[in-house]
Formats: structure tokens, sequence, C-alpha cells
């Protein structure tokens, strides 16, 4: 999805019915690139959506690649909570155990939200 998605096509796939995603990356450090560009995009299909409730779910989902390290812990569960996106996309983790702990995170996260 990286580079082949953003907000825009995203919002546009939702509001047709489907489930829009944003490519949010692998590499989710503090001063990633890649970071700064999923929270931009979020802020923008929020704008598109004209969703103005920081506390409203955002009817879009993204795409976390797992494979590099363990950086997702606190910045990707971080964009999640203040962001809200329904729906969360896995793929490639180096070891089983990752994705059993992001899982784990974000489901308190959206426990959180009530």
């Amino acid at each position: 999805m990286a580079g082949a998605t953003n907000a825009r096509m995203a919002v546009a796939v939702a509001k047709a019915g489907g489930l829009g995603l944003i490519g949010g990356g692998a590499d989710f450090t503090a001063s990633s690139p890649e970071l700064a560009n999923l929270r931009q995009q979020l802020i923008h299909a929020r704008q598109l959506f004209g969703i103005v409730d920081s506390n409203a779910p955002l009817p879009i989902g993204v795409g976390c690649l797992t494979m590099k390290s363990d950086t997702w812990k606190d910045n990707f569960v971080q964009v999640v909570n203040e962001y809200r996106p329904v729906a969360v996309w896995l793929f490639a983790y180096t070891r089983r155990s990752q994705h059993a702990e992001l899982i784990q995170a974000l489901k308190k996260t959206g426990r959180d939200w009530d």
C-alpha cells in the first residue's frame, strides 16, 4: 500500500461502501518520515470526511508492516489511539509474538475509547 494509496483514495473507497486503507509504512520511530506521513494522511482523511470530533472513529483503516524491529510498539499504537481508524491491517512479522503483542495493545487502546 505504501505509495499506492493516500487519504483521498481511502476516503473515496469508504464513501463508496468499501474499506479504504492508508498504508502506514514500516518505520514508526518518532522521527520517521513514514510516521509523519501517516499522521498527515489521517488528518487529511478527517478533513475529507468532515469529522471535527477528535473522539469520533475514522471510517478507514491503516496498514502496518511489522518486519522492522518493534518500532510500532509505542508510536503506531499512539497514532491509532489518536486518530481512531476502524481497522488495522498487519503484515510481515519477524517473529510471531510481534503481532500477538501489537494486537493486545491495539485491543486495549480500542477498549479505552468507550
